[in-house]
């Protein structure tokens, strides 16, 4: 049994993600703190699959790179690297750790990714990720099987209006994950 998030409000942190770009014609993500103010952002001008997302803070500052790691006939699972700021030669730098995404058809676990420090074994992960991503509704885990971070749909309804489907809260513990590996993750498991 996993225990659930009970830390003091200067902890945690409430973010609230739309999944949509500000950017016109982008894919991406638009992210709000409980206050209201933008505090991330992704856009992507690329249509089809990416093999390289930029996590930015609200200036346009590259934060996180994310770049998928080609692996061949690797059907059970997608793999991705993750590196500080704006890392465009991944190959001369060192990832600050990986992300190993297992594909709906042929997890059977209620795990379906892991993120480990870079060179690490699976087996050897930093946080698990478990729950249902279709339904939006998962949770983080440290490996004392503590909730670091949980993200669920947005219910709240502003003048009898729901948010849609598209927009979501993730609740992060800031003092056992950094918020942006937190959003990392959130958007890692959006790829497919």
């Amino acid at each position: 049994m996993a225990a659930k998030m009970r830390y003091s409000d200067e902890e945690i942190t409430t973010l609230t993600v739309w999944k949509k770009s500000l950017m016109f014609n982008c894919k991406g993500f638009t992210v709000y703190d409980s206050k209201g103010n933008l505090a991330f952002r992704v856009d992507n001008y690329a249509s089809t699959h990416l093999d390289e997302i930029l996590l930015m803070d609200c200036t346009g500052k590259a934060l996180l790179t994310l770049h998928r790691k080609k692996v061949l006939m690797s059907f059970s699972q997608a793999n991705w690297k993750v590196f500080n700021g704006n890392d465009r030669d991944s190959s001369e730098k060192n990832p600050l750790f990986a992300v190993v995404k297992k594909k709906r058809l042929f997890f059977q676990s209620k795990v379906f990714a892991h993120v480990t420090r870079y060179g690490g074994e699976e087996r050897d992960w930093e946080y698990s990720v478990e729950g249902s991503f279709g339904g939006r509704c998962w949770s983080v885990y440290d490996r004392m099987r503590r909730t670091v971070a949980e993200m669920k749909k947005k219910k709240e309804k502003v003048a009898g209006v729901s948010f849609g489907d598209d927009v979501y809260t993730l609740v992060v513990n800031q003092e056992a994950i950094q918020t942006e590996i937190a959003m990392a993750v959130a958007i890692l498991l959006d790829q497919t």
